[in-house]
């Protein structure tokens, strides 16, 4: 599948990526941690509270969205019309319910997900910062629809790895997270966390609408 002007993308995530594990590549078998395990996203009650957020070096957001826009079903987050230009026709959407907080995965025929989950807590990116930067061997920090975010993965996992995470902050005390593998067929070809932003774009775009 090609998207328009674009590279063809293929797409992965997994609650595996942001719930504290990845895929071996071999066996498929989730073996490896990885950033953005429930550590990093304590509640408000940890030490600090939300007092002086942002901190840990995490970058203020400056037109923040409501924290009402994740009372919502995260499975429509991103429309149908989205998840078809990313995934295909054959995607399926699966809730997830986990430490790090709900979301949603989709998964298509050639093994690619993607994922979004609504970040437990109220710490926003300065938990994210905290927990996942000193354990990541890629961090590529940007913007998605105005708002900053990262890009992330763990230094235990290999240069041509096929998954990345990506945290953005919709306001200093709420993110969203979001992971992506790639398909088998996209899988030493498109980079993960190049790939991510186009998910990432998407479901901020989603959020921001629905504000």
């Amino acid at each position: 599948m090609k998207l328009p002007g674009k590279t063809v993308l293929v797409l992965a995530a997994g609650a595996m990526l942001l719930a504290g594990c990845g895929n071996d590549k071999s066996s498929g078998q989730a073996t490896t941690p990885a950033p953005g395990t429930s550590s990093a996203a304590p509640s408000s009650d940890a030490a600090g509270g939300t007092q002086g957020l942002p901190r840990n070096g995490a970058p203020k957001v400056p037109n923040p969205l409501a924290d009402t826009v994740l009372d919502r079903d995260p499975c429509t987050t991103i429309d149908p019309a989205g998840v078809q230009e990313l995934l295909g026709e054959s995607a399926k959407s699966a809730p997830l319910n986990d430490d790090v907080g709900k979301g949603c995965e989709w998964e298509n025929s050639t093994s690619a997900k993607m994922n979004v989950q609504f970040v437990n807590g109220d710490e926003g990116l300065s938990s994210v910062y905290e927990r996942a930067k000193p354990s990541s061997g890629v961090w590529n920090e940007t913007q998605i629809g105005g708002f900053p975010a990262v890009a992330y993965r763990d230094k235990s996992l290999s240069d041509d790895w096929y998954g990345c995470n990506m945290a953005v902050g919709i306001s200093d005390t709420k993110a969203i997270n979001v992971g992506v593998l790639l398909g088998e067929n996209q899988r030493g070809k498109a980079q993960a966390c190049e790939a991510i932003k186009q998910v990432a774009e998407k479901a901020v775009a989603g959020l921001s609408g629905g504000a």
